[in-house]
């Protein structure tokens, strides 16, 4: 909806998890101007907001869904417009169902296996605890 300095926040061209998480931080960004600050810190969204900041963190790192309400709270915070907040509503619903549509059984996605990534591989930090368990692990069957 806005073009601040080129960054655009369009909700209506949001589809995926990804996007989603895109244009949240992009709203950070342009919540700042005018603070002194690149983009507001989760300290100050979880103030904002009312969501706890480790919660917030979960969100926007992508580790967690955002539920639809809390993705009100945040946007309202942000800045949206109350009366564009059904836009970003409708945003979530469309990545909601393409969750949803990805983790259907193999009947309900015309009989292909929908191979889903273990969640400790969204995040750097699940990546980085595998490697240090796989070096753990082989340096204990080298050294004995």
């Amino acid at each position: 909806m806005w073009d601040v300095d080129g960054l655009q926040v369009r909700p209506d061209g949001i589809h995926t998890h990804e996007q989603l998480l895109g244009a949240l931080e992009r709203l950070r960004v342009r919540a700042a101007r005018g603070r002194g600050k690149c983009r507001l810190s989760l300290t100050d969204v979880a103030a904002m907001s009312g969501v706890p900041r480790s919660t917030l963190a979960n969100y926007l790192s992508g580790a967690s869904f955002v539920p639809a309400d809390q993705l009100d709270s945040i946007v309202l915070a942000l800045g949206v417009a109350p009366d564009e907040a059904a836009l970003w509503a409708a945003a979530w619903e469309r990545v909601a169902e393409r969750r949803i549509a990805n983790k259907a059984p193999p009947e309900e996605s015309g009989g292909r296996h929908v191979l889903q990534r273990p969640r400790w591989m969204t995040s750097v930090a699940g990546l980085r605890r595998a490697r240090k368990r796989a070096r753990r692990s082989s340096s204990k069957g080298s050294s004995g």
